[in-house]
């Protein structure tokens, strides 16, 4: 997609005016996520930057800005699946949104990302039947529930979806995407990109704390694709001695549990096969593509003879009702 001149402008004074740090892999995710042609900020500018308390946030932010490319929010209604995470002033002083209407679980870190939004526009409500797409005294508003779930009242009321690295845990995901496509007014997009989905080197998902993160070292130590090329002993067994034995045990909940607050076990296909069997006739799925060593390929391709694209760590999905 051709991004303007202009809108690269833009996202520099946003980048700057917030300050974000990518804390792990630099340089392997901008070149997988944005082309090595396309990076929106220099080695030199990202340096500079000063670190915020909500570096995901804004990395979500930008990356959002970056691949909805030319779509005009001035004046739109959007509604986002799962998040609560992108800056107040990023949408409504610089998108220039006119309502924005969240869906997600409300649990703990949700809570603490919303925690800045001021009382004045900002309110959470639990999704119901009777759930209302908008509210005259609130320019946000925040529901919490299953989007699965989303009443009737929403059906045709936005002009776009949003969903910022959310796709990843949604366990009924063909039933969401059913309701984002009602959701839509006609010609409304869905705009949505994510990752590592679970068939990709870090598909586990796995994070302890701020101190056993991507930000540091630990997740060097941890071989790609353990996951789905170990059973449970043996990742203990390769483990030890490597990280703490509770990051072990973390590790291990959300690689093997069944708890659905970890990541769903969607494969790149898998969403595929989702986008083409929805009601969406038009989309476009675009992979970020990283290097996988040919044996470790191998190997999984020959454990999981039904899929191919494990060099995907996760996707931009594009796509029109």
């Amino acid at each position: 997609m051709r991004i303007s001149v202009a809108f690269n402008i833009l996202l520099r004074k946003i980048a700057t005016a917030y300050g974000f740090g990518f804390s792990f892999c630099y340089k392997e995710v901008m070149r997988s996520l944005f082309g090595k042609s396309r990076l929106p900020l220099s080695n030199k500018e990202i340096t500079n930057l000063k670190k915020i308390n909500r570096p995901k946030a804004l990395v979500d932010a930008i990356k959002f800005l970056y691949f909805e490319t030319d779509f005009d929010f001035n004046g739109k209604k959007v509604l986002e699946i799962g998040g609560s995470n992108i800056p107040f002033d990023l949408i409504f002083n610089k998108l220039k949104v006119a309502n924005w209407t969240c869906v997600d679980y409300l649990d703990k870190w949700t809570q603490n990302l919303v925690n800045d939004k001021t009382e004045d526009n900002f309110c959470i409500f639990p999704l119901d039947n009777k759930s209302q797409p908008f509210n005259c005294d609130f320019q946000y508003l925040k529901y919490n529930g299953d989007a699965s779930n989303i009443p009737e009242t929403f059906y045709e009321q936005f002009d776009a979806v949003i969903s910022l690295s959310c796709f990843e845990h949604v366990f009924n995901l063909h039933e969401v995407i059913d309701k984002i496509f009602r959701c839509l007014k006609p010609d409304g997009l869905l705009l949505s990109y994510f990752a590592p989905i679970w068939s990709s080197r870090f598909g586990h998902h796995y994070w302890f704390s701020q101190r056993y993160s991507h930000s540091n070292c630990l997740i060097d130590n941890i071989p790609p694709f353990i996951h789905l090329l170990h059973s449970e002993a043996e990742v203990r067994r390769i483990l030890v001695g490597k990280i703490p034995p509770e990051a072990i045990d973390n590790l291990c909940h959300f690689s093997f549990s069944d708890n659905q607050n970890c990541t769903n076990r969607l494969f790149f296909e898998d969403y595929e096969k989702i986008m083409k069997n929805s009601q969406f006739s038009k989309f476009k799925i675009t992979p970020f593509n990283v290097f996988i060593p040919k044996q470790i390929m191998k190997a999984l391709q020959s454990k999981f003879p039904n899929y191919k694209k494990f060099n995907a760590s996760g996707m931009c999905i594009l796509a029109q009702r």
